[in-house]
């Protein structure tokens, strides 16, 4: 399963379902939808790995060909009420914390980066980040933020070590997110759309883009 492939299955998944309740149901959604499309591999949900970096657990994770491919999602919302075609109603609610969503996808990469591949394994992952708030692929409008060097806005690249601008700040605000993150490689952020909702007034919240990192 490569990059292509997995634009292929967002791409019939929001078809189907262009909004979710929360991360969990855009979680066990997508991981249907690849068991759909791909009806040979397997699929774990929540899946334990201990290594050196200490104990985690992986959104996803596809097994194909005898190779494991780990996958870390992440669904932030912008205040938005939607009912569909069936009638099912959706609330999503205004989530705060951007710098934390951020760093926590950033963290994401990083940890895909260091997943503990055998070395019969093909080593690839994906690391997803779905939203209808465009203050993630825009980026921040505001000077000297302490979360500058985790940006994630469209056409930005992430490499080397990214850290707070004042760690102490972040060590007494971020809740265990004080620490630098180290990436492997060099990651070309690009922002692709996903659904746009039916409104009589659109706004911008009725759009949902993807971010899709493969590792």
């Amino acid at each position: 399963m490569d990059s292509v492939t997995m634009k292929g299955v967002l791409t019939a998944l929001a078809n189907i379902r262009p909004i979710f309740h929360s991360e969990d149901d855009f979680k066990v959604a997508l991981a249907w939808q690849i068991k759909h499309m791909h009806p040979a591999v397997e699929i774990r949900l929540e899946y334990p790995v201990r290594s050196r970096q200490g104990n985690r657990r992986f959104d996803i994770l596809v097994i194909e060909g005898g190779s494991r491919i780990p996958i870390e999602l992440k669904y932030k919302t912008q205040e938005l009420t939607h009912t569909s075609n069936t009638g099912e109603v959706f609330e999503l609610i205004s989530q705060s914390a951007d710098n934390h969503a951020r760093y926590d996808f950033c963290k994401d990469i990083s940890r895909i980066e260091t997943f503990p591949f055998t070395s019969a394994e093909t080593k690839r992952g994906f690391a997803i980040f779905l939203t209808n708030a465009p203050r993630y692929w825009k980026g921040t409008t505001r000077t000297g933020n302490n979360d500058k060097e985790f940006e994630i806005k469209d056409g930005i690249t992430l490499s080397g070590t990214r850290a707070w601008r004042n760690p102490d700040a972040a060590t007494a605000k971020n809740g265990g997110r004080q620490d630098p993150i180290a990436f492997i490689g060099t990651h070309r952020l690009q922002w692709e759309n996903f659904s746009t909702l039916p409104s009589g007034t659109p706004t911008e919240s009725h759009t949902f883009r993807f971010l899709l990192v493969s590792v």
